[in-house]
């Protein structure tokens, strides 16, 4: 999905796009982070830019909202993609 399905009240996050159950942004305000919104009220959310890092190669967590999330600012070039 191109647009938000929920509210979301911080104007430093950029809205990276959307599943059915989730609307994904990258915030990298004071402390870069991911995030993955539920619902508008406020606390309807998860973040976590190192937990998503620890989890993106586990492919158990393929599907994990803040994988999408950083799979998705990665695309953005927002978050650098890891050279090994």
């Amino acid at each position: 999905m191109n647009k938000p399905q929920f509210i979301h009240d911080c104007n430093n996050c950029t809205f990276l796009g959307a599943d059915q159950e989730h609307d994904f942004y990258y915030c990298g305000k004071t402390i870069p982070t991911v995030i993955a919104r539920f619902g508008s009220d406020g606390a309807d959310y998860v973040s976590g830019l190192h937990q998503a890092l620890q989890l993106e190669n586990d492919k158990s967590y393929f599907d994990y909202p803040l994988v999408k999330a950083l799979k998705l600012a990665r695309k953005k070039n927002l978050i650098p993609t890891p050279t090994h």
